[in-house]
């Protein structure tokens, strides 16, 4: 693309607008930059006026810390980097020959920013894509630290996938920086970079893994790392947006489904759903909580589908509305519960996908970290050493490679010598598990009678309580306690009320009791949620209030029992622990240019 300016943009000194650009402004920059493509500069709106800002006062009259885009910004962003590459201008390059029609990498953020960046930026005046859009500034939220030999659709899609809710402005060095005017004066000392500053300003740091080597083989990553330590930021790594979640969920629905249809013709073909269905429940429990895999995901779905089918045709039968009612939606529930469980595998593919991009070429030493300028290492690990905080850092980013995250309270916890692997990540269906157990059920046994009553009648409401007070605290906790706390759910409220359920419920059919009226008396399952009301739920709501760091430092069983359910949980999930290195200390290539390092701007 030609780097020459329009006709039509003309500059306007140290004035520039007082408001940020909306959606007309950015078909204004689409516009300009085809422009300059045309031999003589024509557009389509000759009525258009293009004003260019002053990139050098600009950036000199507003902090660094405001070099700011939002994520709606990131999201046009994409938009216009798609239509660029469909228009031409944005084409592969040698040591970057991406695919055109390749919509989930895209070409490196080094081919964007000089052919996409810089040219429209240019245009504009030379101030940095974020003043372009935003001239005042915009208060700095998140700090998005990356290495730019990631695709920029890579790179985007894991940003706005892991936008925090609470932020509205980020600072990332590709758009934040002006990329044709020179900071490097700026660069000359590390703790007064615009990196810096804006990190200082920032709640929280987002670092974006890519496919061709770690972050933190880099220099400026590392220091940026050492940073956010240092001022006790929460860092947390961005994922990408897990693909084929619908398709999966959307497959074992249809098997429930079939196994409904098949369910429906079994008398049909002599089979007795009286007598199989007890022992279908038994082959249901043990496929759902004690195996994993993808046709064990089939035949849990394929015998919920029958069983439900059962349940169902025999209260149209012989009971009232209420349970056919409840028939229906605790089938509609189940079928939920599987669907979103068969996505679990999806979800784990990707956290351990994140934390090996982490790995790749980090040898856990900052020291092994590269620098396109020498001097850069030089000063800034002179600076980590002189605070005596190398140890420190390099904890910082295990813990953030081996957790997900990397924050003040975490650290404090793997300090213990517990392994935090996997605890930055929490399963959706985690929250479906207590919402259907300690809300829905519960509900479901009060409108059917089938709970306590008389002087116990509190039991089930109780529950309910315990139920949405943890979901609201689920809801209102940090990022990094969610992990911890959906382990809590699952393997001291969960999986025990299941089990003592399950177990009140089969004894009477082994002691020779008819199942199927024995969990249609009243008050039948006063019994296992006494237990679960007295003992379960509270448990669950209280070490899920106190935390993965309160719940480490009680005495005598703390730590033993915070390494148990995360041991349980990272078993679950199928998240191992892997070795700090994976691949030895090679790295791709890519990561050793110059253009790889963000303190190129």
């Amino acid at each position: 693309p030609s780097s020459g300016l329009s006709p039509r943009a003309r500059a306007v000194g140290t004035s520039w607008p007082g408001t940020s650009m909306d959606g007309h402004a950015w078909r204004q920059v689409a516009q300009l930059l085809q422009c300059s493509d045309s031999p003589g500069g024509d557009s389509d709106n000759d009525d258009e006026e293009f004003i260019a800002l002053d990139g050098v006062a600009l950036h000199q009259q507003v902090h660094p810390s405001r070099w700011c885009v939002t994520r709606e910004d990131l999201v046009q962003f994409r938009f216009e980097v798609g239509e660029a590459i469909q228009d031409g201008r944005i084409v592969p390059v040698v040591g970057d020959e991406f695919d055109p029609n390749d919509d989930c990498m895209g070409p490196s953020i080094a081919t964007v920013t000089q052919q996409f960046i810089r040219p429209v930026t240019a245009a504009w005046g030379g101030a940095s894509w974020a003043l372009m859009l935003h001239p005042q500034g915009l208060e700095c939220h998140v700090f998005v630290t990356h290495c730019w030999s990631e695709g920029v659709f890579e790179f985007l899609d894991k940003v706005l996938n892991s936008w925090p809710r609470t932020a509205k402005h980020a600072y990332c060095c590709m758009l934040s920086n002006p990329q044709n005017l020179s900071i490097s004066s700026l660069l000359d000392q590390p703790e007064q970079s615009p990196f810096a500053k804006a990190l200082k300003a920032a709640r929280c740091m987002l670092v974006v893994p890519n496919s061709s080597c770690s972050v933190y083989t880099r220099i400026w990553c590392v220091y940026e790392a050492f940073l956010a330590y240092s001022w006790n930021k929460p860092i947390f790594t961005a994922s990408a947006p897990v693909r084929g979640v619908r398709r999966r969920a959307g497959l074992m629905l249809a098997i429930v489904v079939l196994g409904g249809v098949l369910g429906a013709l079994a008398p049909a073909a002599g089979l007795d759903p009286h007598r199989l269905a007890p022992l279908l429940v038994v082959l249901l429990y043990f496929s759902m909580y004690f195996f994993a895999g993808g046709r064990l995901h089939c035949t849990s779905a394929l015998l919920l589908g029958v069983l439900c089918s059962w349940w169902v045709a025999s209260t149209v039968a012989t009971k009232g509305v209420e349970w056919i009612l409840a028939a229906i939606i605790c089938s509609a529930f189940g079928a939920g519960l599987l669907a979103l469980r068969s996505t679990d595998e999806l979800w784990s593919r990707q956290v351990r996908l994140e934390a090996e991009q982490l790995r790749a070429g980090f040898t856990g030493k900052l020291q092994d970290a590269r620098s396109s300028v020498a001097r850069d290492k030089e000063q800034i690990m002179s600076q980590i050493q002189a605070l005596e905080q190398e140890a420190e850092v390099e904890h910082a980013i295990t813990v953030l490679i081996s957790a997900g995250m990397s924050t003040p309270s975490l650290r404090s916890v793997a300090q213990l010598g517990i392994d935090i692997s996997g605890v930055g990540w929490w399963r959706p269906v985690t929250v479906y598990l207590v919402l259907l157990l300690f809300v829905i059920r519960p509900i479901i046994l009060i409108v059917l009678d089938l709970s306590c009553s008389g002087v116990r009648v509190w039991v089930p409401w109780l529950q309910i309580a315990h139920g949405l007070a943890w979901l609201v605290l689920f809801r209102a906790s940090g990022p990094d306690q969610r992990g911890f706390a959906a382990a809590v759910a699952v393997w001291l409220g969960w999986v025990p009320y299941m089990l003592l359920i399950f177990l009140w419920t089969t004894s009477e059919w082994l002691l020779g009791g008819d199942l199927v009226t024995f969990i249609s008396c009243r008050g039948w399952s006063c019994a296992p949620d006494v237990v679960g009301t007295c003992v379960f739920g509270p448990l669950m709501v209280l070490l899920s209030a106190l935390g993965i760091e309160e719940c480490a430092a009680l005495p005598v069983v703390g730590t033993p029992l915070v390494r148990l359910l995360l041991h349980y949980m990272r078993r679950r999930q199928n998240l191992q622990t892997l070795p700090l290195q994976i691949g030895g200390g090679d790295s791709p290539s890519s990561c050793a240019s110059e253009e790889s390092d963000c303190s190129n701007v």
